[in-house]
């Protein structure tokens, strides 16, 4: 191997470095970012039009959308329909995570051959996918954290019930 070789392989490795590093970063700005939009949907805090926040979602949608065409510029057509497919069987995917009611009432307007399909990719997938494992990872702690609180709760109930208990012996 020449030096220049070398020089190469070094430059792409810190490349590629740079990429995983930048990466990270920014998908966890993005999701931060997201998430902050969470906010917006509470009615108590604030008011709003339904149509508004479906704005705010058609225009991450295609945000999205153009970045994936940007990454995809130097892919085949073929190669192109393949990730925007399989981008639609992961919006289904979190469509029956997240809300089981709107899943099925779009499966139930599938073409019967169609949910098969789906379904078993979404089973199959499921297991591979950071997303869904961070979604797990993510509603296992939520609820561990609500089971504390539970806990807690439960406590100051049991010992309000047997403080309460004392007084009702001590008026009969």
């Amino acid at each position: 191997m020449t030096i220049k070789d070398k020089q190469d392989k070094s430059n792409q490795d810190e490349r590629r470095a740079r990429f995983i590093r930048v990466k990270r970063k920014k998908l966890n700005r993005a999701k931060e970012i997201i998430d902050s939009f969470n906010t917006l949907s509470v009615r108590s805090n604030y008011k709003y039009k339904e149509d508004e926040l479906w704005d705010i979602i058609q225009a991450l949608t295609w945000q999205v959308k153009e970045l994936m065409l940007n990454f995809s510029k130097n892919s085949s057509i073929e190669k192109k329909i393949e990730q925007l497919v399989l981008l639609e069987v992961e919006q289904m995917r979190a469509i029956k995570v997240y809300d089981e009611e709107l899943f099925s009432h779009i499966s139930n307007k599938l073409p019967k051959g169609l949910l098969p399909a789906i379904e078993n990719y979404i089973d199959r997938a499921a297991f591979e996918s950071p997303m869904y494992k961070d979604h797990v990872r993510n509603r296992y702690k939520k609820l561990e954290d609500m089971h504390k609180s539970i806990g807690k709760a439960e406590s100051l109930i049991n010992k309000e019930m047997m403080r309460l208990n004392k007084k009702m012996a001590v008026l009969k």
